[in-house]
């Protein structure tokens, strides 16, 4: 058997109800049942080469050899009680020590609390935020009672939740009725655009329809002309008794697909207007004047 034995069960046994005499001492040469008798069970024990074994006490360790003791490294009484006195000052210090720092942390996290119970920064916070740091100072200083301001944010933060679930619910469905609409409005476009591809694609008829207002005109001459020559002799043009009516017909502009086409009818001529008669024109001409000559130089 190899390594370090221990037996938990056995050392409590030894350090309650076996404990070494006091002054009690092993010398080399003693026996292992010398060992025992002197200082009780040991606390635990090593095996090691050359059929050693290295056996541990509170106030040492004892080798034996094949049952016989080899080697005592062993405290006495004075070191003994003069460790004892150490330890215990070590722990009464150990203990002021912890009291000390207890004190600074409660310290600490008094100042602390007051602080962010007065900060309007900290206040204007989210009840979500402010929750989340005063669990954290529940964490850190236990002794310290913060339980009605967490429980005081914790109903406040589920109303907010509550309130914020109700306003995306909302929101979801104010955004699914804009979805549907969007969803219409592309279905009519879609719609729109192929009526009008259907519409490109086949022949189209358009026209425009006009009329004009009725139209008179009077072929030359409009009176009766007498032309009386230099000779004396006279030449008569008789009127033209009726006037001219020339009414338009219809004006069309269409087109049939990508071919413009224009269509004028053609007008009708009415001869049944009185027009008033017994008007002369007397036109006399003259002969021609010879040049003037030019003045003497």
């Amino acid at each position: 058997m190899s390594g370090k034995h221990l037996a938990p069960a056995c050392l409590m046994v030894v350090l309650c109800f076996a404990p070494a005499a006091p002054g009690a001492s092993v010398e080399p040469g003693d026996s292992y049942a010398d060992m025992i008798e002197a200082l009780g069970k040991p606390q635990g024990y090593f095996e090691l080469e050359d059929n050693k074994t290295l056996y541990l006490y509170p106030a040492g360790k004892v080798t034996v050899v094949e049952g016989v003791v080899t080697v005592a490294e062993l405290k006495t009484t004075d070191e003994l009680a003069r460790e004892d006195e150490l330890k215990a000052e070590a722990a009464r210090q150990w203990e002021a020590h912890k009291e000390m720092m207890q004190t600074r942390h409660l310290e600490k996290g008094e100042t602390l609390k007051a602080d962010k119970l007065s900060d309007p920064t900290f206040l204007a916070k989210s009840s979500g935020e402010q929750l989340a740091f005063w669990k954290r100072f529940q964490r850190d200083y236990p002794e310290i009672e913060v339980n009605e301001v967490v429980t005081a944010l914790a109903e406040r933060y589920s109303r907010e939740q509550e309130e914020l679930a109700r306003a995306e619910n909302q929101l979801k469905a104010q955004q699914q009725k804009i979805n549907s609409l969007e969803q219409r409005v592309q279905v009519a476009e879609q719609t729109a655009q192929q009526a009008e591809e259907a519409a490109r694609q086949q022949p189209t008829y358009s026209a425009f329809y006009g009329t004009e207002y009725p139209a008179y005109y009077y072929p030359y001459p409009q009176n009766r002309v007498v032309i009386v020559n230099s000779d004396g002799s006279t030449t008569v043009i008789p009127s033209n008794s009726r006037p001219v009516y020339q009414r338009s017909g219809i004006q069309v502009n269409g087109s049939f697909g990508n071919v413009n086409v224009r269509y004028s009818s053609g007008g009708s001529t009415y001869n049944n207007w009185a027009y008033p008669r017994n008007s002369t024109i007397i036109v006399r001409t003259q002969q021609p004047q010879p040049p003037t000559p030019p003045p003497a130089p």
